[in-house]
């Protein structure tokens, strides 16, 4: 039993991400990022915001700390075919 919960923990907080990057400007990163657990795809306008997106998917999708002006996973902005901007 105890090893059960163990592994849990380990578990918890994992995530699995594919990252295409589509341009470099102004000494930073451009693409889209697809969280392979949760199905969903985003476009990042920077690599903060890239990594917004991938703590905010470890939290189960927990967006207490996230802002507006940020993409989250909870926007209706799924990547179909051209930019979203």
């Amino acid at each position: 039993m105890l090893r059960d919960n163990a592994r849990q923990g380990q578990m918890r907080g994992t995530g699995s991400f594919m990252v295409r990057v589509l341009f470099r400007q102004d000494a930073n990163y451009q693409g889209e990022i697809s969280w392979v657990e949760g199905g969903k795809t985003r476009y990042f306008r920077s690599l903060l915001e890239m990594l917004l997106l991938m703590q905010s998917a470890l939290n189960e999708g927990n967006s207490e700390d996230s802002t507006d002006e940020f993409r989250s996973w909870d926007q209706d902005s799924e990547v179909v075919g051209g930019r979203d901007d």
